[in-house]
């Protein structure tokens, strides 16, 4: 009872002056009622004073790891307020910290073996008994954070042994383990430069390779936009900007060879025979890592030998018909003619007083057997 000794005090008066009355000594009854209600008045006066000390003296008790007794104080609290938030808070810590401090015992004897992990679910649990128990809310810090730090290096150790063997993704995926453990850290902003100029080393190198097979391919056009894709990328590569000016003037030289090859007809003409003549003369030799483009050089000197060779051409004629080639000349009046005229397209007018003029366009082919083209003004007008 969390008034005594004043209370039993009072309920013994109380009890004589009753007895007292019984005996109708009223004036001693009276006196002595008074002083057990003079009593009962005091100790209810004094409720929360007695209440503020027994959960004064329980918070110490179970400041100074004596749960026993601060159990003790905050019944004796609950004994006179039962409703009591603090004391029943205080009376829940008292009676978990037994548990609490098994659980505690647990934790450091894990530690002592290493096993962090052993030591953090013991401090953990312990939390779990009592929130507030602020050595457990530190020895569980203190364990995760060696836990961290473990995760951190075990991840930073992988991330720059998948580094060392150029594991991009595999030293990406370990590094950003170890930014989520310590994010902003300067060990993982450098290893991430690292991994950025591996990344860009691997990629130019590849780049470079694929470059490299598409000129041994003779593949000009392909291997000029990997160079370019390289630049736009990393305008300091070098090697991409030399690329790059060789594989585009290849380019220019194959598609002049071609300007020629696709159409040989080209050739029959003096300016364009000239340019033709000039631009083998220009490209010289090509290299013997080149076999395209030697073969392309060979066929337009051909193209050129071939262009070079007169063709015979019979031309027949009613002897009253004049006949003109335009660009040769005027061949005047004959039933049969041979002449000899470079490969080309030709065109021969024929003209007679009285008769519609005749129109023939006549091509010449080197290689080709060339028809017999007949020229007579037939039609009168």
């Amino acid at each position: 009872v969390w008034g005594e000794p004043e209370w039993s005090r009072a309920l013994d008066a109380s009890a004589s002056g009753n007895e007292l009355f019984g005996q109708r000594r009223f004036a001693e009854s009276a006196e002595v009622l008074s002083g057990a209600k003079t009593l009962l008045v005091l100790l209810e006066s004094e409720r929360g004073q007695r209440l503020q000390i027994a959960l004064n003296s329980g918070w110490q008790a179970l400041q100074a790891g004596d749960s026993s007794a601060a159990g003790t104080y905050f019944e004796l609290a609950l004994s006179i307020e039962a409703d009591n938030e603090d004391a029943l808070a205080g009376l829940q810590r008292a009676t978990a910290r037994p548990d609490v401090l098994n659980r505690m015992e647990a934790g450091e004897l894990a530690l002592s073996v290493g096993d962090l992990s052993g030591a953090r679910d013991a401090f953990q649990q312990a939390l779990a008994l009592d929130e507030f128990y602020g050595p457990a809310e530190s020895a569980l810090n203190s364990v995760s954070d060696q836990i961290t730090e473990l995760a951190f290096r075990e991840a930073m150790s992988r991330a720059l042994s998948a580094l060392d063997q150029e594991r991009i993704s595999a030293a990406e995926v370990a590094l950003n383990q170890a930014a989520g453990l310590k994010p902003g850290d300067e060990a993982v902003r450098n290893t991430r430069q690292q991994l950025a100029q591996t990344r860009q080393r691997l990629w130019l190198d590849g780049q470079r390779e694929k470059a490299a097979g598409q000129q041994r391919e003779e593949d000009w056009s392909g291997a000029a936009a990997t160079y370019r894709e390289v630049l736009a990328k990393v305008p300091q590569a070098g090697f991409a900007s030399q690329g790059k000016a060789f594989a585009e003037d290849r380019v220019r030289l194959h598609g002049q060879f071609d300007h020629y090859l696709e159409r040989p007809e080209r050739l029959f003409a003096d300016e364009p025979r000239l340019n033709a003549e000039e631009l083998i003369a220009a490209a010289g030799a090509a290299p013997v890592s080149e076999p395209l483009l030697a073969d392309k050089i060979s066929r337009l000197k051909r193209l050129l030998a071939d262009a070079r060779i007169p063709l015979n051409i019979t031309l027949k004629s009613d002897g009253l018909t004049q006949v003109l080639i335009y660009h040769i000349g005027r061949l005047g009046q004959f039933t049969s003619q041979q002449l000899e005229l470079l490969p080309g397209t030709y065109t021969i007018i024929g003209s007679r007083p009285g008769y519609r003029d005749v129109r023939r366009t006549v091509t010449l082919k080197p290689g080709s057997n060339q028809p017999v083209l007949v020229i007579r003004c037939e039609e009168p007008i």
